[in-house]
């Protein structure tokens, strides 16, 4: 069973909080994206992209437990518990995720060299939940973990925005922890950073994500101008067509800028 449409359920969606301070993921909606399938995907892939796609997350995971329990080995059980795990964070049962991203790990351990970007995804999952969970000392070395190997690999992690995903986390704990400029260059250092294999909406949205996040940085460290301008910068990125067409959307962004411009 050919299961690379799971691989690309990814911790990105089109969604920005208008109230990041109350969202411990930053500012971004950890949900899961639709999942990309391959030229030919078996009927089990394509109904389970359906069903995420969906939003019929109880169902997918009552599927993804089902295809589990056919015994599928190696890369491709790593895939299903990585998609499993995703589900389960997504339907706040933070604990059971856990135990699938530390199988997933422990699968990826053993196909060292052909699972290292998946080994990388899942990597940031333990470490977004660890996160999730408000533990950011326990998440920051796997999330860090995690990066490094994405910059060590020959091509693309199979979730190409996984790098930039890692930086955002990475700079809401430092932003957390009080290390503004720590998660200021971070942020930055992100933004000059190229995108290879992120489609054009999605790089789009990436970019207004990191943005995003730089205007609260920037904010809660008094710099209320620069603030406003990484806003504005993340609106503009949201507004392009490519990111609307993705589904995108720029009110909460403006909602935000709103609040920067009465502070």
């Amino acid at each position: 069973m050919n299961t690379d449409a799971l691989s690309r359920s990814s911790a990105l969606s089109p969604e920005f909080s208008p109230e990041p301070d109350a969202d411990p993921a930053g500012g971004w909606s950890p949900a899961i994206a639709r999942p990309h399938p391959p030229a030919r995907p078996p009927p089990s892939a394509l109904r389970l992209s359906f069903l995420i796609g969906a939003g019929r997350l109880a169902e997918a995971t009552a599927m993804c437990r089902g295809m589990l329990g056919q015994g599928p080995e190696g890369l491709e059980q790593a895939r299903l518990r990585l998609c499993l795990c995703q589900l389960l964070r997504e339907q706040g049962q933070r604990e059971a995720a856990e135990q699938e991203a530390d199988a997933a790990i422990w699968l990826l351990g053993l196909e060292e060299r052909a699972g290292a970007g998946l080994r990388a995804q899942a990597l940031y999952e333990k470490g977004l939940l660890r996160w999730l969970a408000g533990d950011g000392a326990g998440a920051t070395p796997l999330v860090r973990q995690a990066l490094s190997r994405c910059r060590t690999l020959e091509a693309p992690p199979e979730v190409p925005e996984l790098p930039a995903l890692c930086t955002v986390l990475l700079a809401r704990i430092a932003r957390a922890g009080g290390r503004y400029d720590r998660a200021a260059r971070q942020l930055r250092e992100a933004l000059q950073e190229a995108l290879p294999g992120v489609q054009a909406g999605a790089q789009a949205g990436v970019r207004a994500l990191l943005w995003q996040n730089l205007a609260l940085v920037e904010s809660e460290r008094g710099r209320r101008e620069v603030a406003v301008a990484a806003a504005e910068a993340a609106i503009c990125e949201a507004s392009r067509p490519e990111a609307a067409e993705a589904g995108w959307r720029t009110e909460p962004l403006r909602e935000l800028l709103v609040r920067l411009l009465g502070g």
